[in-house]
């Protein structure tokens, strides 16, 4: 897909919600192949976006951080809910083909 030079990629509307402008072109003409997208994004995604083969083990500094927002709910009365968003359940089929597993385990009880 060419990239629309000149163009914004976003739109927002005023509920929140922000749509690839391009792509939702390519929906309204009929030309978005939704699963050729998926397979891509699914098998680029553990590298591109999370960097997963240079992963040994948590940060401390983001165990700092979580350890922090949990002291400053604690000294304030504040309830704090936790929870993993849920992923594509192809992209967790591919992860788990990595070895991610023990990575959400760990994280999971941390």
């Amino acid at each position: 897909m060419a990239e629309a030079e000149g163009n914004e990629k976003l739109k927002f509307y005023p509920e929140g919600n922000a749509v690839w402008i391009q792509w939702e072109n390519r929906i309204a003409e009929g030309d978005f192949d939704l699963e050729h997208h998926m397979r891509e994004r699914i098998r680029k995604y553990p590298e591109r976006s999370l960097h997963f083969a240079e992963f040994t083990r948590l940060s401390e500094t983001r165990k700092r951080y979580w350890e922090d927002i949990l002291q400053i709910c604690d000294e304030n009365n504040i309830q704090l809910y936790v929870y993993f968003p849920p992923a594509h359940p192809d992209l967790m089929d591919s992860l788990y083909d990595l070895g991610a597993e023990p990575l959400f385990d760990e994280i999971s009880n941390y």
